[in-house]
């Protein structure tokens, strides 16, 4: 995700705010479900 973010925010014409988000969503979204598996 943090090589494909370069070209996605380019293409889409995201700032830097937005692009924070979506890198700071999908590090929260992996990490729960890690969590989640080691809870099974």
């Amino acid at each position: 995700m943090s090589i494909a973010i370069l070209p996605m925010s380019k293409e889409f014409n995201w700032n830097s705010a937005t692009v924070g988000l979506i890198q700071s969503s999908f590090f929260w979204g992996y990490l729960l479900t890690q969590v989640a598996h080691l809870g099974m």
